[in-house]
């Protein structure tokens, strides 16, 4: 989505570089919120672990 929003926005295809990039880009915010939600669901349906 952000790719073809970005075309727009320089009015030129990407380059594959830039492409793969953007990629790169969305895949690193998706394993984020991933590992934040994952974590939020355990502590809420574990608990926290007490030591």
């Amino acid at each position: 989505m952000s790719i073809r929003r970005l075309q727009r926005k320089l009015a030129r295809e990407l380059s594959q570089e830039e492409i793969n990039g953007q990629l790169g880009r969305a895949r690193f915010i998706a394993s984020f919120i991933v590992i934040i939600f994952s974590l939020l669901f355990n502590i809420n349906s574990i608990g926290l672990p007490y030591g």
